[in-house]
């Protein structure tokens, strides 16, 4: 379509795949780029139904903590910021171990 952007798929998130519960850990993405050239906004999503909001353009980092214990799978979304309704296949997944 003509005038309208989409954003490719992020990296897999980065960050700590062992922690302790209740603590808040950073994890990072990027690499999505929108077909047009357009500023990027992430989304990371925590593995139990759980995300953050869509990041400001550039931001590609987002902290978050655990209460429970067990095994997440963090993922990540991209979209392009002129378009927001079309957001990115979903990254692969970091597994996160909480203990």
């Amino acid at each position: 379509m003509a005038g309208h952007t989409s954003a490719g798929p992020p990296a897999t998130p980065s960050g700590a795949a062992s922690r302790s519960a209740g603590a808040s850990y950073t994890y990072t993405t990027g690499g999505s780029t929108s077909s047009l050239n357009n500023p990027i906004q992430y989304q990371f999503i925590f593995g139990y139904g759980t995300a953050s909001p869509w990041l400001s353009a550039g931001t590609v980092a987002a902290s978050h903590s655990w209460n429970g214990y067990g095994t997440y799978a963090v993922t990540a979304q991209a979209r392009s910021t002129p378009n927001p309704s079309l957001v990115s296949p979903t990254s692969s997944a970091l597994t996160v171990f909480i203990q």
